[in-house]
């Protein structure tokens, strides 16, 4: 596939420093930063780039077609931990979202003729934050109350690798007994 691509004109990048060296001149490039998918942003290495900083990139060598250019930006990663219920993964997902439309309504601030759409493509999971001390008392509580926790995190569940799993086993089982409501 690189083959091709390079083939065709592509300049393909690996890196988050390959990407910063692109010019307003690269006028196709394809980025592969994974073997598969991104991670969650919250699991990113430094090494790889935000949705932020690919939105940045794109809308910098985009803008140098004097005909104008449509961008289309996903956080696609959003939806994925929606579904696993992954509350860490669900909200730094969310901000890395934010972050890169803001990227994008900051470029619309000084370039009058952009329009910047923003969409949910649909909502799943149920997702909820809280546990069974909150259940009966939720309105009432401080926002703090919820985020504290979240805002500690250093990584996604699904970033917990299976040794560390089975080390915390009987942590977790104690842990996953005590919220549930």
């Amino acid at each position: 596939m690189i083959q091709i691509l390079k083939e065709n004109g592509n300049k393909v990048v690996r890196t988050k420093n390959e990407l910063f060296k692109l010019t307003r001149n690269n006028d196709k490039v394809w980025g592969l930063f994974a073997e598969e998918s991104l991670p969650y942003d919250i699991d990113r290495k430094k090494e790889e780039p935000s949705l932020a900083e690919l939105t940045e990139k794109a809308i910098e060598i985009l803008s140098n077609n004097k005909n104008g250019f449509f961008l289309m930006v996903e956080g696609s990663k959003v939806d994925w931990a929606a579904h696993s219920n992954s509350t860490i993964a669900l909200t730094s997902d969310i901000k890395s979202f934010d972050n890169a439309v803001k990227s994008a309504i900051n470029f619309a601030k000084t370039n009058k003729d952009t329009l910047v759409i923003v969409a949910s493509d649909h909502g799943n999971g149920g997702i909820t934050i809280g546990n069974r001390n909150t259940s009966k008392n939720y309105p009432e509580l401080s926002l703090e109350s919820f985020t504290t926790q979240l805002q500690k995190s250093k990584v996604s569940e699904s970033f917990v690798s299976e040794e560390i799993f089975k080390n915390q086993k009987k942590y977790l089982k104690i842990r996953l007994c005590q919220d549930k409501f």
